[in-house]
């Protein structure tokens, strides 16, 4: 009945790497190549960035992490989920 927050699973300085995870993900799930084909595809919009959402859910292998609209796309596009496998993770897990 707790609430989870990622510092409690994941190691000190986990942000930059799991940021770069994010994103590579985000790319593999529109399949494209870098931030550039992520910005042609409409996300991360008007220079937003890329940040760890809070909003996620712990799955049996996976880590889903959720943007609300606006966050990181337009509306149109609406919530985003991105998939990190705690397998991506291994090295950043407490």
């Amino acid at each position: 009945g707790e609430e989870i927050i990622l510092s409690d699973i994941l190691k000190e300085n986990y942000e930059e790497p799991l940021t770069d995870m994010l994103i590579n993900n985000l790319a593999k799930q529109l399949e494209v190549t870098n931030v550039d084909g992520i910005k042609e595809k409409g996300y991360l919009y008007q220079d937003t960035e890329m940040f760890i959402s809070n909003n996620f859910i712990l799955d049996n292998e996976k880590i889903v992490f959720i943007y609300n609209k606006y966050e990181i796309a337009p509306y149109a596009l609406g919530d985003i989920m991105i998939e990190v496998t705690y397998n991506e993770l291994k090295d950043l897990m407490k």
